[in-house]
């Protein structure tokens, strides 16, 4: 989480635009066979004061 996060912050702070690809797999944002959100992940991508009520 420590690598994203800064990351993200990083291209945040000079106004890039980021991405995320790896939606399953090693890196997963997505558990597909529980179908949650690895949330602390997710949180690092999409703050929660962004994310609306999903």
């Amino acid at each position: 989480m420590s690598w994203m996060s800064f990351v993200t912050w990083s291209a945040e702070k000079r106004g890039w635009s980021r991405g995320y690809w790896r939606f399953d797999g090693d890196f997963v944002v997505y558990d597909m066979e529980s179908l949650n959100w690895v949330e602390p992940l997710r949180d690092v991508l999409i703050r929660p004061s962004n994310r609306g009520s999903s």
